[in-house]
């Protein structure tokens, strides 16, 4: 439950800063490619983000659909042991008391989160400048972190596992303005 808060802290901060930097960066928001694969993102994190406060503020409607979908996996033989009802039943309702917990009574661990994950970020942004700089090329910082504030939703929701290839093709296409072409790979 924590970490579902902590990966809405993380895409929230991203995709609102990303969304900054499209509107004040014209060099990115100029590649339609770009502005096309954001919007992809941006649509999932709402999405996702939506469906998070559905759980969390309509639990009985919440595990009625879960009802609803176990009842089709049994009637198709997908699932036949009805213990994992049970189950389901018993992790949906520790997912509603964690998450109540965390938001009600763990204010301070939200506001604790939320700075460890800028933190974290930040740490996360800086090292491929730091590396470029290490192979002997200057390279703006700014521009660097709002490439990668750009690239790094889009592997969240990458269709592709893990985001391989995504990663490799988007940091190409990104950091190509910035650095010498032998050096992308």
């Amino acid at each position: 439950s924590i970490d579902v808060v902590k990966r809405i802290q993380t895409m929230g901060m991203l995709a609102v800063c990303g969304v900054l930097v499209l509107i004040f960066n014209k060099g990115l928001s100029a590649n339609k490619l770009i502005l096309y694969v954001y919007y992809y993102v941006v649509f999932f994190f709402v999405f996702l983000t939506a469906l998070f406060f559905a759980v969390y503020f309509f639990p009985r409607q919440t595990l009625w659909i879960v009802d609803l979908v176990m009842a089709q996996l049994h009637k198709r033989g997908v699932v036949k042991n009805y213990a994992v009802d049970a189950y389901v039943k018993g992790v949906a309702n520790d997912y509603f008391a964690a998450v109540d917990y965390y938001i009600h009574k763990g204010g301070l661990g939200f506001v604790v989160s939320l700075v460890l994950t800028l933190c974290f970020l930040t740490v996360q942004f800086v090292m491929a400048p730091i590396i470029i700089e290490g192979l002997g090329y200057h390279v703006s910082y700014l521009s660097a972190i709002q490439a990668q504030i750009i690239l790094i939703p889009m592997l969240y929701f990458s269709p592709t596992p893990g985001g391989s290839g995504v990663a490799e093709g988007g940091f190409a296409l990104l950091f190509a303005g910035l650095i010498p072409k032998h050096l992308i790979g």
